[in-house]
């Protein structure tokens, strides 16, 4: 989306809130590897980015999206689509993947979690240019709250549901879904890491490209900028 939007409005990515949670291809029992599924259905959130999901997973075994039927099917449907023969494979995320493990049907990608579809914060181009240290102040903020919540569980639970009011047994972490610190993002914005970000970006705009969303490379070096990290 940032990648998107930034063709009309020129954005700075800044830091990164969370990594996105776990998505996932599930399989039936008879599907024991990626090439398993050549000839076979996959169901999928059409016209959605998980699509990238599929396509890496394919690219891993040399195949592509010729090599396997795709059918349109929401997330929260994957169970009921793979009971009933509808589909072989299907695209997914939690809670639904668990409850398909639990019904006897597994994970076949990704096997080493690599998170595609990370959580920004994004600021206008003009913002940072015309305000850097409000744009630094909100993240010293940002990142002494998210210690604090991490520190901290039952108290922000109860914060968090006073806030929406509702009951603080209906404010539950999401395990799957990881808040970053500020050593995270130091990280996930060094060069020399294999997952960095200006890697996961790359590898989302390969996939635009070929979808015919984006013309052409941007320079992850203009929209990424870790400067603002305190």
């Amino acid at each position: 989306d940032t990648i998107n939007i930034n063709r009309t409005a020129p954005m700075k990515v800044v830091a990164v809130y969370d990594n996105g949670g776990n998505d996932a291809v599930v399989a039936g029992p008879q599907i024991n590897s990626v090439e398993d599924l050549r000839g076979k259905t996959i169901g999928l959130q059409l016209g959605s980015q998980y699509e990238l999901t599929v396509v890496k997973m394919l690219q891993s075994a040399g195949m592509g999206i010729g090599d396997v039927t795709i059918v349109a099917i929401n997330p929260e449907d994957a169970l009921a689509a793979l009971e009933s023969g509808q589909v072989q494979a299907a695209s997914t995320w939690e809670p639904y993947s668990s409850e398909a493990i639990s019904s006897g049907y597994k994970i076949i990608y990704p096997q080493k979690q690599l998170y595609l579809f990370p959580d920004l914060i994004v600021f206008h181009q003009s913002i940072v240019d015309k305000r850097p240290e409000d744009v630094r102040a909100f993240l010293k903020a940002w990142f002494e709250a998210v210690d604090y919540r991490l520190q901290n569980p039952e108290e922000t639970r109860a914060i968090a549901a006073r806030y929406l009011g509702v009951n603080i047994e209906d404010v539950q972490p999401d395990d799957n879904l990881k808040l970053l610190t500020l050593e995270d993002n130091k990280k996930l914005f060094d060069l020399q890491e294999p997952d960095s970000i200006y890697f996961i970006t790359r590898i989302t705009m390969d996939y635009l490209i070929s979808i015919g969303s984006l013309a052409q490379q941007i320079d992850p070096l203009e929209l990424l900028d870790p400067s603002f990290l305190p």
